[in-house]
C-alpha cells in the first residue's frame, strides 16, 4: 500500500514477446546520449594511476596452457550444452565456410523485472504513458557462441 495515497500497489512487467517492446529497448541502446563526465573521468584515471603503482604483476601466475576440452567440465555443463559446445568448436576450427559471425548475439527484452504503481496508469491507445521505466534490452549469445567464444 502506498502510504502517500493509500492506494494498493499494482505490478506489471514489460512483455518480452512484444515486437514494440523489443524495438523500444533496442532504441534505448542506439539512442543513448550518456557520456562520461570529463571531471569524473580524470578523477577515475588518477585513482587508477595511484592504485596500479602498488600492484606487482607476475606473469608466471598466468596459466596459458588452458585446455578448451576442460571448459564444459569445469563449468558444470549438462550433456546437451556440452555437445553444442564441442560442435561449435569443431565448426570454428574445421569448417572453412564458418567465417560470418553476424547474428552471434540476439537482442531481447529482459523478462521478470517487476515494476509497480499505486495510482491508475495513464493508458493512451494501448500505450502506458507517464512512466519512467521502460523495456530493458539484453544481448544473449545464440547457439554459435556456445563454443570458442564461451571459453575465451
Amino acid at each position: 500500500m502506498d502510504l502517500g495515497t493509500g492506494n494498493p500497489f499494482k505490478e506489471y512487467e514489460w512483455s518480452s514477446k512484444s515486437i514494440q517492446n523489443s524495438c523500444m529497448s533496442l532504441n534505448r541502446f542506439l539512442n543513448c546520449h550518456t557520456t562520461v563526465n570529463p571531471v569524473d573521468w580524470m578523477k577515475f584515471d588518477d585513482m587508477c594511476d595511484r592504485m596500479f603503482k602498488f600492484i606487482q604483476f607476475d606473469e608466471t601466475l598466468i596459466d596459458l596452457t588452458y585446455d578448451l576440452l576442460d571448459y564444459p567440465k569445469d563449468n558444470g555443463f549438462d550433456d546437451n550444452k556440452t555437445k553444442k559446445y564441442f560442435t561449435n568448436i569443431d565448426r570454428f576450427f574445421n569448417d572453412p565456410t564458418y567465417t560470418d559471425l553476424n547474428g552471434t548475439y540476439v537482442h531481447l527484452v529482459k523478462t521478470g523485472e517487476i515494476y509497480s504503481f499505486s495510482s491508475a496508469p495513464n493508458i493512451v491507445n494501448g500505450y502506458l504513458e507517464d512512466r519512467d521505466d521502460r523495456p530493458r534490452g539484453i544481448h544473449a549469445g545464440n547457439n554459435s557462441t556456445c563454443g570458442i567464444f564461451a571459453a575465451l
